[in-house]
């Protein structure tokens, strides 16, 4: 089953120095952190502080690719954790025969043109049952959380 999450924040990992986008339930307070890549952060940064640049990044570029094959992206979904690496589809649609597409992809790629497209994004309820812990309840929680967390444990958690 599939939970609507929001792009909450893109934070610094204390421990490993790394970016990390947090995806939050949408109608809930559960988080999954997501250790993600330098680029890769800013692209979602970009869109989630919708600052324009004067030439199109490679997201931006990918975007008006799309658009003028006449496709939108009508949902994202993080989908599995799997040897640590994280599992995300884009679902494309093309506006003039709706006909649909599904898109492996790496959720960073994902997230950054979900933002740029203002579409649904959505997470497997099991990755969200995984990090769900009472005491995290928000980004500061997070942040604290990751503060305390031992390199051992870094390893199942990343990207």
């Amino acid at each position: 089953m599939d939970i609507e999450v929001i792009v909450e924040s893109v934070i610094v990992d204390p421990v490993s120095k790394m970016p990390v986008v947090i995806v939050k339930e949408k109608a809930g307070k559960r988080v999954l952190p997501i250790w993600i890549g330098f680029a890769e952060a800013n692209g979602i940064v970009l869109a989630l502080e919708g600052i324009k640049v004067p030439r199109p990044q490679t997201y931006d570029l990918f975007v008006n690719i799309l658009k003028s094959l006449n496709y939108n992206i009508t949902k994202i979904v993080i989908t599995a954790l799997k040897d640590n690496t994280y599992y995300a589809k884009i679902i494309l649609r093309n506006i003039e025969n709706d006909n649909e597409i599904e898109v492996d992809s790496r959720p960073s790629d994902a997230l950054a043109l979900a933002l740029r497209f203002n579409t649904i994004i959505f997470a497997d309820i099991s990755l969200l049952k995984e990090m769900n812990d009472p005491m995290i309840e928000n980004v500061d929680d997070l942040k604290r959380w990751l503060e305390d967390l031992n390199p051992e444990q870094l390893g199942k958690y990343k990207m």
